[in-house]
């Protein structure tokens, strides 16, 4: 059906009073709407002049607080959290953050001014709270708890071995990759100063080395300090490997034959260093098979620190048999003896220093060899007989021989 000319002036004429209307009335309450939300000072004259209302609505309005009193609030709320612990004030403040981050913002500002200090240390709560609440963050501090994890239960697995297996771990454990030199770094700074000087003095050089290098100079100064201190001490015990060497055998058992002067490490180094044949001597005055079990354990450790080859126990465990076997045929010897008279024995035994020969040879190793002699044996038998009958066999000596057995005999 056809719309007439009258009809369409009418209905354009209503449409344009409408956008009219809602341009003089709507478009200003859009903007007041906005003017009030987003200007206080706007806000505060609106909430005056609404609070002038009758009934419900100007109620509603007065109790709207005003700009100032919204500002003595905040204030009043910041010097109470601030008189609370430090872990209770975040706490409060993100639950604020989570419902007003302005609120939040303004009371950061007003807490700063009550007290600076201890905002300062909240203020880094929130940061690594917030650093937490990052993806990468959090990522990366997975990575350094899982790095932690690992390098403690390394660290209680090599302290849970002796020394040696731990340096032997430590090196094992580096060459395959199962962990780095920066975990390493620290782990080395968990460790007391003591432990970790011990593993560092015998670790692998080149891997000690870039340990060192990438610790701290706190750490890295207590540490150097004991490894001086291991260093001191070993060349004092190889100064007196080299006097022992020399000692007699009695004084030798009675200052290495047990704990009353040395500890077993220091025992262990001394008799390291030692001959072959001069431990077996002086270990074969020895009873105390508990000590001589874990003196042998201490040089075998030490060895493997030292990454020494072969292993010296066994020779010395052999040589300590070839002695004992030889003071047992002494004191046979010196039983017979004892009956022989002392013509006879005079001259068997000055027969015997005059010869010298060679009866028995032992081979400990490629380079040490245990020798037993005629001369010797004839003093080793002497040393056994009784005083009187001793002397009564030396007088009838030729002075040469007198002399070499006066003289051994009392040495």
């Amino acid at each position: 059906m056809a719309i007439n000319r009258e009809e369409f002036k009418e209905k354009s004429f209503i449409k344009t009073l409408s956008i009219m209307l809602i341009s003089f009335i709507a478009l200003p309450l859009i903007i007041m709407g906005i003017m009030y939300f987003g200007n206080e000072n706007f806000k505060d004259n609106a909430n005056k002049i609404l609070s002038g209302l009758p009934g419900s609505i100007g109620s509603y309005f007065q109790s709207i607080p005003t700009k100032n009193e919204r500002e003595q609030l905040k204030k009043n709320i910041a010097k109470h959290y601030v008189d609370l612990d430090q872990s209770r004030i975040v706490d409060k403040l993100l639950i604020v953050k989570g419902e007003d981050e302005e609120l939040f913002k303004d009371l950061l500002i007003l807490m700063s001014k009550e007290n600076p200090n201890k905002m300062k240390k909240v203020k880094e709560d929130l940061r690594l709270l917030n650093l937490k609440n990052d993806p990468i963050n959090r990522i990366l501090s997975e990575i350094d708890k899982d790095s932690e994890e690992k390098i403690n239960s390394l660290q209680k697995y090599y302290t849970s071995l002796t020394l040696s297996k731990g340096v032997q771990e430590i090196e094992r454990t580096y060459a395959s990759n199962e962990i780095s030199v920066d975990e390493l770094v620290n782990l080395f700074q968990n460790l007391k100063p003591d432990q970790a000087s011990k593993y560092l003095f015998y670790l692998d050089v080149e891997l000690g080395r870039q340990i060192k290098y990438k610790l701290p100079s706190s750490s890295l100064r207590n540490i150097e300090k004991k490894l001086q201190e291991l260093e001191t001490k070993q060349q004092k015990l190889f100064a007196l490997a080299l006097a022992y060497e020399n000692k007699s055998l009695d004084e030798a058992v009675a200052e290495l034959g047990n704990l009353k002067i040395y500890s077993i490490e220091e025992l262990a180094f001394i008799f390291k260093e030692l001959t072959i044949v001069k431990s077996s001597r002086i270990l074969s005055e020895v009873d105390d098979n508990d000590f001589m079990l874990t003196l042998f354990d201490e040089i075998n450790q030490l060895q493997e620190l030292l990454k020494e080859t072969p292993n010296i126990s066994p020779a010395i465990i052999k040589g300590v048999g070839i002695y004992k076997d030889y003071d047992k045929k002494i004191v046979e010897l010196a039983s017979v003896y004892e009956k022989t008279s002392i013509d006879e024995l005079a001259k068997m035994l000055e027969t015997m220093l005059n010869k010298n020969e060679v009866y028995q040879k032992y081979s400990l190793n490629d380079t040490e060899d245990i020798v037993f002699n005629e001369a010797q044996l004839v003093i080793d038998v002497l040393s056994k007989l009784k005083a009187n009958k001793v002397a009564e066999v030396i007088k009838r000596m030729s002075e040469k021989n007198r002399i070499l057995l006066s003289k051994k005999l009392l040495d």
